[in-house]
């Protein structure tokens, strides 16, 4: 029903939208997922629209806030005792890091490449 209507609507806002989808996975997910969800349904919008300097500073939000979440996990499993278990690991969790460090970098660098001009 979501997607019928996201699909339908002549109206429809590239920032209001992929709340649609993002909120019902508040429910069952963690919110950094709820925040993916959202943050690449805005972009993907904004893109969509033209407006490919707005999607770059949504992406660098979204993914500032995702590097964040997995940086202080990183932290918390180095300090953690030895009996406390936090998923992913310190390895895993800086991967996750360093990925969403690029993909917050990475749309400015393409944006840039292709001269686009601001909104």
């Amino acid at each position: 029903m979501l997607c019928h209507w996201a699909a339908r609507s002549k109206q429809a806002h590239p920032l209001v939208t992929p709340a649609l989808f993002a909120i019902p996975s508040l429910f069952i997910s963690p919110p950094t997922l709820a925040l993916l969800w959202y943050g690449g349904g805005a972009i993907g919008g904004l893109v969509g629209k033209g407006r490919k300097h707005t999607a770059c500073w949504i992406s660098l939000g979204v993914f500032s806030i995702l590097f964040t979440n997995s940086a202080l996990r990183v932290f918390a499993a180095a300090d953690a005792p030895a009996h406390v278990k936090i998923g992913g690991g310190v390895a895993g969790n800086a991967a996750l890091a360093a990925v969403f460090f690029v993909l917050g970098v990475a749309p400015w660098f393409f944006l840039r490449r292709q001269n686009a001009g601001k909104d």
